[in-house]
């Protein structure tokens, strides 16, 4: 009776299920087989490509849901003071580290929330605001494209005290 047989129904469920050796969906390949889920925090953190500025920070959260290799981020810093600091302006501390071989762009575009980031330049806050993730790195490079539509990355220089919010997805 392959395929046949369902667990439970509509109004009868079973309340948790334990795998030891993961689930299989869609299919019985390996490509199917759900066996890598986890959820947890990471301490988001801004920093500079030529050095890292001193920050005092009012919320530093950072949430993460890596299903397989697919990573979904979300966070929020609101700085209170911060000073010092060169190059370009990046998130780092991500819980995990980018796969080398997908490619640059492969999902990890985010929205980076810029009408809600007031630590950002105000001159730059209203364009479009995003983040990458190179390969083999845990650092969002933050970035943003101007009236020219030409992207260009956010120096540690236009961020200042206020909130950065955002969410992101990448690969591992």
């Amino acid at each position: 009776r392959d395929n046949a047989i369902d667990l439970g129904f509509d109004g009868m469920r079973f309340k948790d299920l334990y795998l030891s050796g993961g689930a299989f969906l869609g299919g019985t390949g390996s490509a199917n087989k759900l066996d890598d889920v986890e959820e947890g925090t990471w301490t988001p953190t801004l920093v500079g490509s030529g050095g890292n500025p001193t920050v005092t920070y009012s919320v530093q959260d950072g949430r993460y849901t890596k299903i397989g290799r697919i990573v979904y981020i979300e966070f929020d810093i609101n700085m209170s003071a911060k000073s010092g600091g060169s190059g370009a302006a990046r998130i780092s501390g991500l819980p995990f580290t980018k796969s080398s071989a997908a490619p640059k762009f492969s999902g990890d575009m985010g929205m980076l929330r810029g009408g809600r980031s007031t630590a950002l330049d105000s001159t730059k806050r209203q364009s479009n605001f995003a983040g990458t993730v190179l390969g083999n790195d845990t650092e969002i490079e933050l970035a943003h494209t101007g009236t020219s539509g030409s992207a260009s990355d956010y120096q540690i220089s236009d961020i200042g005290t206020g909130r950065i919010v955002g969410s992101f997805q990448y690969v591992v």
